[in-house]
């Protein structure tokens, strides 16, 4: 994976979930800030209302107060206490006489202004004041209802551009990442090629290289050239809309294709003499399609018989051997290396793989062969299983299905 390929990995989409987190705590902090506001600019009007009010109340009064009519008084400020005040205190300071008109309420906090009396327009002689007193928050169980109103619907709202936008930034990412592993794919396809032509053509002129080997090194540029073909053919149904996986058949005979292979795995080791690899095709009919594309089961029984070569600590034997059956094409590769632990094994069975016996080997992955492998058997609709004890061996057998 290139450096491109790092970048757009889960940790995007991460930190997109960290930018959504955000986005709604600010969404629930201005919801708040906006019901306070909302509280407080209602009182602010409710308290300019009730100033007029009371301001109307002692207009209205004004000639009982300067003519000492208090009965009169009392009927007009208690028209203000049966609706709009709990409590209105009228002192006459001309006459040291109060009146108080109380209406009783629940404990709520209460807010208290006062409106002097003059007696004439220049307010020099001043006759009495009156105190107005009234709940606050009147109009709270409105205002919270409708807040609370707006903030469903606004986090309803929320919720479907979040998910909505959580989806196009997948989608652009995954489409990203296609788009960057075909320019890869093609890339290496092209790279390949161009060496693969001028040793096709180096072996062509070498007349000291006998038949047979021509024929395997032949074999293998042809593999590799199909290799790259298939980089180019997935990289460009990757970069678009990924397609369903399609059951291909194998044309050419699997047998002479599964013995060259050996063949060539045989050329590969030649110098690592602690190791020796059979192969037993046990009657294989040569004819057997399967719903595996061939170089895929190929690439697969050659990345697996890599593994069991780097498992081999002194000397050992690998065996590959077709097993009879009218159903699938099975195929087993044995080795006596170091096997496997119990732990690591019952981790494969659960489809977590992850790289063993490669921990000296210069060649040391991920494990991310074996899984590809395994997800492309599964993909055709076989399996890959795998049987290991530890000091004694490894055995990893393929069940592809055949086709009729």
């Amino acid at each position: 994976m290139g450096p491109g390929l790092q970048k757009d990995s889960p940790d995007s989409i991460n930190t997109l979930n960290k930018k959504l987190r955000r986005m709604w705590i600010l969404f629930v902090a201005f919801h708040i800030l906006s019901l306070c506001v909302m509280i407080f600019a209602t009182e602010f009007g409710n308290y300019r209302f009730k100033k007029g009010l009371a301001s109307s109340f002692i207009d209205t009064a004004y000639n009982s107060i300067v003519t000492k009519d208090y009965r009169r008084v009392s009927e007009v400020l208690s028209t203000g206490i049966n609706n709009d005040f709990t409590t209105i205190h009228f002192v006459d300071e001309s006459m040291n006489k109060d009146i108080r008109l109380v209406r009783e309420t629940t404990a709520r906090p209460k807010f208290t202004f006062k409106i002097p009396i003059y007696f004439d327009a220049s307010e020099k002689q001043r006759l009495g004041v009156v105190t107005f007193t009234y709940t606050l928050f009147d109009f709270f169980k409105e205002i919270a209802l409708a807040s609370t109103f707006l903030f469903l619907v606004s986090l309803w709202w929320i919720n479907i551009f979040r998910r909505n936008m959580q989806k196009d930034y997948e989608k652009q990412l995954a489409f990203n990442l296609g788009m960057q592993k075909s320019e890869i794919a093609r890339k290496v396809a092209h790279d390949i090629r161009s060496p693969l032509s001028a040793l096709n053509v180096l072996i062509a002129k070498h007349g000291d290289v006998s038949v047979d080997e021509k024929s395997i090194v032949k074999q293998v540029i042809a593999r590799i050239n199909q290799i790259a073909d298939d980089l180019i053919r997935d990289s460009g149904s990757q970069s678009t809309k990924p397609a369903a996986k399609s059951r291909t058949a194998v044309t050419n005979p699997i047998g002479p294709a599964l013995e060259s292979l050996i063949t060539e795995k045989k050329l590969e080791y030649a110098n690592q003499k602690n190791v020796q690899i059979s192969f037993r095709a046990n009657g294989l009919d040569t004819n057997t399609e399967i719903s595996m594309d061939e170089t895929s089961l190929l690439r697969i029984v050659s990345n697996l018989i890599n593994n069991s070569v780097e498992a081999i600590i002194e000397d050992g034997t690998i065996i590959i051997e077709s097993v009879p059956n009218d159903n699938y094409l099975i195929i087993a590769i044995t080795d006596f290396g170091k096997g496997l632990a119990p732990e690591t094994l019952e981790s494969f069975r659960r489809g977590e793989f992850k790289s063993v016996g490669k921990e000296t080997s210069s060649k040391s992955g991920s494990g991310i062969g074996l899984k590809a492998a395994n997800d492309e058997i599964k993909k055709s609709g076989g399996t890959l299983e795998i049987e290991s004890k530890q000091n004694i061996g490894t055995r990893i057998t393929i069940r592809i299905p055949k086709i009729s």
